[in-house]
């Protein structure tokens, strides 16, 4: 009888015990718009023989170095003109971006570069903006 009521009493903790530790898989970041993005931005005032200011644009990953794939946009303004320069890209994969607005050195002027990423719908990876000022003289 005591080998009964203790091979119960062994049994039942021990099922209690393998009921109390199980838990659920976490996965790190299987979630869209989990993974960090960095949009950068540079402006060269004095590239190439002519001289001509040009915007450098990239989105990075800082943990790691997959490419984010999404909508890439670039937009120059001048202050009290309006956009002076404005492209997008659909299909963005993560490479550096270098393009010379035609009208930006035409016009002496503070300036304004905005980059903006979109990520595409689904994706692992979060939308970023950033903005820089810079004057050509």
């Amino acid at each position: 009888m005591k080998n009964l009521l203790l091979s119960l009493l062994t049994i039942s903790l021990v099922s209690f015990g393998l009921v109390a530790t199980i838990q659920t898989a976490q996965a790190s970041d299987p979630y869209p718009g989990s993974i960090a993005t960095n949009c950068r931005v540079k402006v060269d005032r004095n590239s190439g023989k002519a001289k001509k200011t040009r915007v450098l644009a990239q989105v990075e990953v800082p943990s790691s170095k997959v490419k984010p794939k999404g909508k890439f946009i670039i937009k120059v303004t001048k202050k009290g003109k309006g956009v002076v320069f404005k492209k997008t890209l659909t299909n963005y994969r993560g490479k550096l971006v270098k393009y010379t607005p035609p009208k930006a050195n035409k016009g002496k002027g503070k300036y304004v570069g905005n980059v903006r990423f979109i990520a595409k719908s689904g994706s692992v990876f979060k939308n970023c903006a950033k903005t820089r000022t810079f004057k050509v003289r």
